[in-house]
């Protein structure tokens, strides 16, 4: 997993795979989900995508700041 770091200091966790020469696509999972829910998806999408799949905030990886925050 390899981290951005978003504008209140938070380190969102992201997944690169696919093809390296195709079109891009971001692969953002639902409401409190990781970026896992896209695991029987990745091999379809990456043999045509260069692919990043992200860990929403609080979620897999990333880190969960101290609440309040928002959507």
């Amino acid at each position: 997993m390899t981290f951005a770091t978003a504008s209140d200091g938070t380190r969102i966790s992201y997944d690169r795979f696919g093809k390296s020469d195709g079109f891009p696509l971001v692969m953002i999972p639902g409401l409190a989900s990781d970026s896992r829910n896209w695991a029987m998806q990745r091999l379809a999408f990456g043999r045509r995508y260069r692919c990043v799949a992200i860990d929403n905030r609080g979620t897999g990886s990333s880190e969960k700041p101290e609440p309040p925050y928002s959507i």
